[in-house]
């Protein structure tokens, strides 16, 4: 079975990419939403938070209080190594699980959503990798819209990641989202069809 890596950086269109794949019917497995499991009430991520930050990232109705773990990411980076230590080899876990899976049932290709994925150790679980990137200025401009953020919030966030041009060399392919969502649905096809006749 082929791996697709799928990365951005946040707000560069990753997460529209991963959408168009599953309309095409890609099996996508998204390391975001496995991450978000993980945290519910009493999974393994939500008891090693509590364990960490104690009761105060907790909200009235026991849950994480994600604003407070992403202040605490975005503003140290010593806490961002712990959550990714943290975090990551739960992730893994889960996603070598859904590979078996999708192994089994014979499927012959899967695509590995991460937004992490270069700075993470998913890296070796891609057998080719596509980068979605758009212009500093559109992303920062994104980002701020989406998230309804300052200029300054938004730019510590894309501090906090690996720039996309430093993604875009690391990639084996990249796809521009600085158009129309139907520009990046024929790219992706295009992409996804010529992934798959490899």
């Amino acid at each position: 079975m082929k791996v697709l890596g799928l990365t951005g950086g946040i707000a560069s269109g990753k997460t529209a990419a991963a959408n168009i794949l599953i309309q095409l019917g890609a099996n996508v497995i998204d390391t975001d939403k496995i991450a978000h499991e993980l945290a519910k009430i009493d999974m393994p991520l939500w008891n090693a938070y509590v364990a960490h930050f104690g009761k105060d990232i907790l909200m009235p109705d026991k849950n994480l209080d994600r604003r407070k773990i992403a202040d605490s990411i975005f503003n140290d980076p010593k806490e961002r190594e712990w959550i990714d230590n943290t975090a990551h080899p739960l992730i893994r876990e889960c996603v070598e699980a859904e590979f078996a899976r999708l192994k089994k049932k014979g499927e012959r290709a899967a695509v590995l959503d991460a937004p992490l994925l270069f700075e993470t150790n998913f890296r070796d679980l891609a057998d080719y990798i596509w980068v979605v990137y758009v212009s500093k200025e559109t992303q920062l401009s994104r980002l701020m819209q989406r998230d309804n953020v300052d200029k300054t919030a938004a730019e510590a966030r894309l501090k906090a990641q690996m720039p996309l041009d430093e993604k875009k060399r690391l990639a084996d392919f990249a796809i521009c989202n600085e158009g129309s969502l139907e520009d990046l649905k024929k790219a992706v096809k295009t992409a996804w069809t010529e992934f798959l006749a490899v």
